[in-house]
């Protein structure tokens, strides 16, 4: 395994397409030039002259975007493991969120140190579901306090009564949950399924929808709180695809993308017991509707301009494969009414933002961290090309 560390080292990436996730149109002959694992000049590969001694790298033919950013995933279980496929499918900082120890703790602080080897992380911890999680808003509060004690990254609540066989928070310890993390300036964020649930968490100022509203469609009263309080969403269509379509035996389990990185024995899960369960689910047929909805509701989204960022729930075994799963969104993500330039925009811009990181990360500028990924064909020309993988860079240094 290849661990990156921070050794000052100037290295300038000449001659490629280069999209910054901005939004603005991409640069066709560009240059960047890095510097200890920080953006120094970024322009034209003509005006940007290679410092004395600087390795440099010609990528003619190739397309520079940011790394990925997903602003929804699950490190629980090995997360070593995990945060490398991450990052060997483009994915350079991702959120667990919930139900991570210190060994995610371990982990990030290492990274801070220079220690890279895998996706960069950010963790909430712990997740505030049931009544055990927070009995009263007094605990409820000392909890978060414990949090951000621990550093966690933000902090996560769960809404939901899980089709009715769960007793969800009550809104009176969600408002405490939310109102004690902005006390912290911690960003907080929600898991829920319903649309009053939804409404009721904006309205208490939640940051971030960890989900799409799935058991109905949201109207123009959805849309305009969402952008009156600019709360963003993640997209996670890829989760609810993964309730039920093991079931369709489908034909990308054979992606040889898939095959190159995670253990056979996982892929045959999926395509022999996985199948055989999904298939006998009571539920699977609510599954596909849960799926439906959502997509629905990102089209309308879309439509509005609310803020979206990509997430998509990926990593808990067997069924969402963390990395994968993450382009599986962005075809999804185009199909239902983004375009490519969107897409990059979301994993990157949004997401920074949502996360609240877009000082050092998120979009290609001078000054940020220099976190990206090379590809061999243009993903503006199609989103499958986020696929074509040449190299990974976090913090400057390639990923290997």
């Amino acid at each position: 395994m290849c661990v990156l560390n921070a050794a000052a080292q100037t290295t300038v990436f000449t001659h490629a397409a280069l999209i910054d996730g901005t939004g603005a149109p991409a640069m066709k002959d560009a240059a960047i030039i890095i510097v200890n694992g920080r953006i120094a000049a970024m322009g034209p590969a003509g005006k940007t002259k290679a410092p004395g001694g600087a390795q440099v790298i010609d990528l003619t033919g190739k397309t520079i975007i940011p790394g990925i950013i997903n602003a929804h995933s699950h490190i629980s279980e090995n997360p070593t493991v995990k945060l490398r496929h991450f990052a060997e499918f483009g994915i350079t900082s991702t959120i667990g969120m919930g139900g991570d120890g210190d060994e995610q703790l371990q982990i990030r602080d290492a990274q801070h140190k220079g220690e890279i080897n895998g996706a960069r992380v950010y963790t909430v911890q712990h997740r505030f579901e049931f009544e055990k999680d927070a009995p009263t808003p007094e605990i409820a509060r000392m909890k978060v306090d414990e949090l951000f004690a621990k550093h966690a990254d933000g902090v996560k609540v769960v809404v939901d009564h899980r089709r009715h066989t769960q007793v969800p928070l009550t809104p009176e310890i969600s408002a405490a949950i939310i109102d004690q993390a902005h006390k912290h300036h911690m960003k907080a964020f929600a898991h829920m399924h319903d649309y009053d649930d939804a409404m009721r968490l904006m309205e208490q100022g939640i940051d971030m929808l960890c989900h799409q509203v799935r058991d109905r469609e949201v109207d123009e009263a959805f849309l305009t709180m969402m952008k009156n309080k600019r709360v963003g969403v993640t997209s996670t269509m890829v989760r609810e695809l993964s309730s039920f379509v093991y079931a369709d035996a489908p034909a990308w389990l054979d992606d040889p993308l898939l095959a190159r990185v995670f253990d056979p024995k996982r892929i045959l899960f999926a395509k022999t017991e996985l199948k055989d369960q999904q298939s006998k689910l009571a539920d699977l047929n609510l599954n596909r509707m849960d799926f439906d909805v959502a997509t629905k509701n990102f089209s309308r989204m879309v439509k509005a301009g609310v803020r979206i960022g990509l997430g998509t729930d990926s990593g808990p075994e067997p069924s969402r494969f963390e990395g994968y799963f993450e382009h599986m969104e962005m075809e999804l993500m185009v199909r239902y009414g983004m375009t490519p330039m969107q897409v990059i925009q979301a994993f990157s811009k949004t997401n920074s933002e949502l996360l609240g990181i877009d000082k050092d990360y998120g979009t290609l500028a001078k000054g940020k961290k220099a976190d990206l990924v090379v590809l061999d064909k243009n993903p503006l020309d199609n989103i499958l090309n986020t696929r074509a993988i040449n190299a990974v860079y976090i913090d400057g240094k390639k990923f290997e």
